[in-house]
């Protein structure tokens, strides 16, 4: 089989840019403030967007500065989130735009099933008057019942009995 083509890593701005969502939905969530959170998608895409050869610290203590890894991390952690989750998503809006067909399908089914589970209750219900009367009549007087209304007449005593009930002409005997 083939080899996946290489797919070439996300830009520089492309990460920087799903981190400032990722951090805008986050401070939106915590905060509801709509001004924050265009300040942290602001901040958060220039700082991911730096170029990380060139990053200065920009902390007072001259210690190295984390907030432009950091930010392109959760960049790339939202890209390949995104990336996992499409998947799920072209179901979820297949199933949406295709719902009411596919409920139709389901309830077109149902009453399909519904009167399979009617008829295999009458043939249950037939069956056991034929085990419970079977008795009461020679094989002889039910295969001329089954001539007289056009059945076929050969087989045991009881699918006899069951032909004559299925006609409805079972209960002419008794």
């Amino acid at each position: 089989h083939m080899a996946p083509p290489d797919i070439p890593p996300p830009s520089q701005w492309k990460i920087a840019l799903a981190a400032g969502l990722a951090a805008t939905l986050v401070s939106f969530l915590l905060f509801q403030q709509p001004l924050l959170s265009f300040a942290c998608f602001l901040t958060t895409t220039i700082v991911a967007a730096r170029d990380p050869i060139d990053e200065k610290s920009i902390l007072v203590d001259g210690e190295d500065d984390v907030a432009g890894p950091l930010a392109r991390l959760i960049g790339r952690a939202t890209l390949q989130s995104i990336e996992g989750s499409t998947p799920k998503v072209r179901a979820i809006t297949r199933a949406a735009v295709t719902g009411n067909a596919e409920i139709d399908s389901l309830r077109g089914r149902i009453r399909e099933l519904e009167r399979e589970n009617t008829s295999l209750s009458l043939w249950v219900e037939r069956r056991r008057y034929v085990d419970e009367h079977v008795g009461r009549f020679k094989l002889d007087q039910l295969k001329a019942s089954a001539r007289k209304e056009g059945l076929t007449v050969g087989g045991t005593k009881v699918q006899v009995m069951m032909r004559l009930a299925e006609a409805g002409c079972l209960e002419d005997l008794d």
